[in-house]
């Protein structure tokens, strides 16, 4: 499954990892959200842009995930590529800090601190 995919972004016409989705997310966004991991690090490999997103919704929502879940690896990618969202906050006005805090992941809240 993995060479079919990399067959196909690597032979197609089109960037096809550059197409956006009607919530503004591509496709290593995409994966980042779904936890595809494998598909995250397949996607590392091409030339795609976080910040073509609008600051969307779903950029939030994949950090807090990785927060909650205590994805450090793929917290800090995110954050790498776009540290406004350690500014980010929900409905209730929390920012990534209180996640890090209240799901007990020290190394995250650790990195948001320093």
């Amino acid at each position: 499954q993995i060479d079919k995919v990399n067959d196909l972004l690597s032979n197609s016409q089109y960037k096809i990892y550059d197409i956006i989705d009607y919530d503004d997310r591509n496709l290593l966004l995409i994966a980042h959200c779904n936890r595809n991991n494998e598909l995250v690090d397949i996607l590392k490999n091409y030339n795609i842009n976080y910040d073509s997103n609008a600051i969307s919704q779903s950029k939030h929502n994949a950090i807090r995930w990785f927060i909650l879940s205590g994805d450090f690896d793929h917290f800090k990618e995110l954050i790498d590529n776009d540290s406004s969202l350690l500014q980010s906050t929900d409905g209730k006005y929390r920012l990534p800090v209180h996640y890090a805090a209240i799901s007990g992941n020290i190394n995250i809240f650790k990195y948001i601190i320093d």
